[in-house]
């Protein structure tokens, strides 16, 4: 196994990479042979990260190349929570628990802005992430719900930053 380094991105530098990732990681799963391209996907990861100030993103790279992300904002409705609103790795480097490193990463950086809790919303039909959450002590909060966009049902997941 590659080592894989995380680093964490406050700024924006990497916001690129991030929306490559998240372009190909999108049309893989739903197995779209059309990624976005780079100017419709900049904006979906800009947004993220123009929620606030403490809004970063997580990356991990592998031998200098970015092979996944985290995108984390605070919580619109909640004070002291954030949401990961997208975690995506490379479809070249999956199942090679870069998603695990990303969120077993993300919680004490989340707890040291100020975070208690960390929301997240999964498309029910993603079985590998719905998993992978659940594995990571991730739990189901509330019933799933439509997607207003894309009609598809997404489940809600929580986790608290510290033990």
């Amino acid at each position: 196994m590659d080592h894989i380094d995380i680093v964490v991105d406050e700024r924006g530098d990497y916001l690129d990479h991030a929306a490559l990732i998240w372009a190909a990681a999108t049309a893989a799963r739903d197995a779209d042979s059309e990624p976005a391209t780079l100017q419709q996907a900049r904006p979906v990861i800009l947004k993220v990260l123009s929620r606030s100030p403490l809004a970063f993103l997580l990356l991990a790279i592998v031998h200098e190349n970015v092979v996944g992300f985290a995108a984390l904002a605070p919580h619109l409705d909640e004070q002291q929570s954030a949401e990961l609103v997208y975690l995506g790795v490379n479809p070249l480097y999956w199942q090679r628990n870069i998603g695990k490193k990303l969120l077993s990463a993300l919680l004490p950086i989340a707890a040291s802005k100020g975070f208690n809790r960390v929301y997240l919303n999964v498309y029910c039909d993603n079985m590998n992430a719905i998993r992978l959450y659940e594995r990571q002590g991730w739990l189901r909060s509330s019933v799933p719900l439509e997607n207003p966009r894309t009609k598809r049902l997404e489940q809600r997941f929580w986790i608290h930053t510290t033990a």
